[in-house]
Parts: C-alpha cells; sequence; structure tokens
C-alpha cells in the first residue's frame, strides 16, 4: 500500500489514519507514516506512550530474556547478569504496565547459592507462578565441577527477592546444562523443562506438581540436534529453548550459534511436549530452519521469550546486538545487547517473523489487559 506523507506539526491527520487520538511518534518536520503492517523502516524517531513502538524496546544491555505476565498487573523481564549503574547484578529485572516503558528493579537475586558462589555465572532466568510462588529457574556455575548448572529459585513476589533452593536441578559436564525454560502443558497441565546447549541436544524432562526437582522416573529426552553438515556454521549449537502450544502443535523456538556473531532464532515442532520433533528446515525442505536472522542495524538476534496479548497475538522478545553501539558504556570489551520486541505470525502452521529480521520501523503496540 505505500506510505501517506503527513504535516506532523498538527499531525491529526495521523491520528485519523491510525483510527486511535493515541499516537507514539511525533517529527518536527515532514514525516513518513507507513502503510503496510507499521513494520516499514520510516523517518518517525521521538518515542511518546502512545499505540506505536519502534525497537530496541529497552536500549541496555539485558540479554536473555525471560517473560512473565503477572497478577499484579505488571510484564516482568528477567535478563542474564550485568553491570548496572556501576554495579554487579546476577539477575536484571525490569517491569512494564504496556510492554514498551520499562522500570529497573533491583536485582532478582541478591545472593548467590551457597553451591555456586565462587565465580558469578548467572544467566538466562526464566520465571513462573507455580502454587502462590514464583519459580525462577536459572543457570550458575557449580563450585566444585566448575561446569554450569541447572538451578531453580523462589520468591513470594515476581519482583523478587529470589532465594535459591539449595542444591541444582542438574550439573552438566560443560556447559550443556544452560537455558531452562518451564512449560506448562495447557491441556495436561502437566510441566516440563527444557534446556540445552554445549553443541549437545536440546533436551526436556518433565517436573514434579511443585516445580522444584523432577519427577520420579522420568528421564530426559533428547529433543533438536546440532547440524555440522552447513557451509554458514550455523546451526552446529542450539541452546535457549521456549515451548508454546498452538492449534494442536508444541513449537519449539531456540536460538545458535555464537551469541555475539553468528546468531539466530529457530524453530521446530511436534506433537508432543517431548517430541519427537521437526525443525522448520526438514519440514518445509529449507536449509535453515531459522525464522529471525540478522538484518538492518541489529546482529545476533536471539535467545527469546515468546508471549501472547490480549488480542491472541504471539510476539517474539529477544535481544540483539545495535551494530551502530556495540560497546557497553564504560566497559570496553563488552558488547550490550538491548532488549527487542515483533509480532508472530503463522504461515502454513509455521510461526514467522516478517521477513525474518529485527523490524526497524513503527510497531503497532501489544494489547495489554490484566
Amino acid at each position: 500500500m505505500g506510505t501517506a506523507k503527513l504535516k506532523c506539526a498538527g499531525f491529526w491527520g495521523l491520528v485519523f489514519l491510525l483510527g486511535s487520538a493515541e499516537v507514539s511518534h511525533a517529527a518536527k518536520n515532514d514525516c513518513v507514516v507507513p502503510l503496510k503492517k507499521l513494520i516499514e523502516p520510516q523517518s518517525l524517531v521521538h518515542l511518546r506512550p502512545g499505540i506505536l513502538f519502534k525497537n530496541p524496546i529497552v536500549d541496555f544491555d539485558f540479554p536473555d530474556p525471560g517473560f512473565l505476565k503477572a497478577s499484579d498487573g505488571y510484564y516482568y523481564a528477567y535478563g542474564t547478569q550485568s553491570v548496572v549503574n556501576g554495579k554487579f547484578e546476577h539477575i536484571q529485572l525490569i517491569r512494564s504496565k504496556d510492554l514498551v516503558s520499562w522500570q529497573r528493579l533491583p536485582d532478582a537475586l541478591p545472593e548467590l547459592p551457597a553451591w555456586g558462589n565462587k565465580k558469578p555465572n548467572t544467566w538466562a532466568p526464566d520465571v513462573a507462578q507455580r502454587g502462590g510462588k514464583y519459580l525462577m529457574y536459572y543457570t550458575a556455575e557449580h563450585n566444585e565441577t566448575k561446569t554450569m548448572a541447572l538451578a531453580v529459585a523462589v520468591s513470594d513476589s515476581p519482583a523478587g527477592p529470589f532465594k535459591d533452593s539449595g542444591k541444582p536441578l542438574s550439573i552438566g559436564t560443560g556447559f550443556e546444562d544452560i537455558d531452562p525454560h518451564y512449560f506448562e502443558d495447557p491441556d495436561t497441565k502437566r510441566i516440563y523443562l527444557y534446556w540445552g546447549s554445549g553443541f549437545k541436544p536440546l533436551k526436556g524432562r518433565e517436573l514434579d506438581g511443585d516445580g522444584l526437582k523432577f519427577k520420579e522416573g522420568s528421564l530426559s529426552s533428547d529433543l533438536v540436534f546440532p547440524r555440522t553438515d552447513l557451509p554458514d556454521g550455523y546451526e552446529r549449537l542450539q541452546e535457549a529453548p521456549w515451548v508454546i502450544k498452538r492449534n494442536g502443535w508444541y513449537y519449539m523456538f531456540y536460538s545458535g550459534d555464537d551469541c555475539f556473531d553468528l546468531y539466530e532464532v529457530r524453530v521446530a515442532r511436534a506433537k508432543s511436549p517431548l517430541g519427537p520433533f521437526e525443525t522448520f528446515g526438514q519440514s518445509t525442505g529449507k536449509t535453515s530452519s531459522a525464522i529471525l536472522r540478522a538484518g538492518g542495524q541489529w546482529k545476533a538476534p536471539g535467545h527469546n521469550a515468546i508471549f501472547t496479548d490480549a488480542a491472541g497475538q504471539d510476539w517474539i522478545l529477544y535481544h540483539g546486538i545495535d551494530t551502530n553501539a556495540e560497546i557497553n558504556p564504560g566497559q570496553p570489551g563488552t558488547r550490550r545487547r538491548p532488549l527487542l520486541m515483533d509480532p508472530i505470525t503463522y504461515v502454513d502452521g509455521w510461526p514467522r517473523v516478517q521477513d525474518d529480521v529485527p523490524s526497524t520501523g513503527l510497531i503497532k503496540k501489544p494489547i495489554v489487559q490484566f
């Protein structure tokens, strides 16, 4: 449909065009408003609360986001360790009313577990509400083995503070036991944990009803396997699984290979929560299973969460590296990974992101309701 050019000084034409008296962007001069799904590049640059937003939604280092819609009227996002205002935080925590404007909260895990407190490596949190408590699954380095372990911490509030349960869920031999994700089957109400990396298959296993340990008698299942036959090397490593159920399918979103370079989001699906999973590439005959790759100013997009807004629209929340501003301020040699968000569409039974790259234009905000 192209674009419509409006004079923004008075911008009621923009209001009429968008069908709302609230707009997110204004400009001092002429501006271009995209009509094609509101996701095309344009020159509007000033963000204000309204019906539109532009990536990134958080313009500081916030990698490996976990996501929770809590009963207190806030959306929460949890991120891997970073330096915040000159202070090291084990698990970053932000919250929002509208999914676009975010407020920082204190470290969600202020104290490391006794078994993993010698070297702070706390990654990839995922939080779920279970039995009146909030459970945070995360990764930490074990003091004795010097390898990564899956852990769970507990809090009475989604805002924390979370306290470790006392012992790891599992301890890997390297860094294969990382990036845990909690999933409750909406039909059976059984709960599962997914995880993986270390050039090993992504794994899944059923949890006990309290979510604090694996179900007795359960075994871990290998679900999605790395590949070594691709010339670009993207699928040698798989990590960061996130599972949803839609229209009878269990979709697993996952990422790889190098989180600072060759990184992308891929997808597989199955009819059972523990597989067998078929990748997007296997199903379609495509070389790659990627649905989100580097593009424009953004490289290495990945390690996502998925949520559904009040209108039933699925969204992908993920980090990326801004090639225009890669380095963390005051932290030479470290690259920041801001937080981005894009809508998902389903094409022939597979979730897709428009053009398979992070959006750089205006997007209609998610519909929020509690």
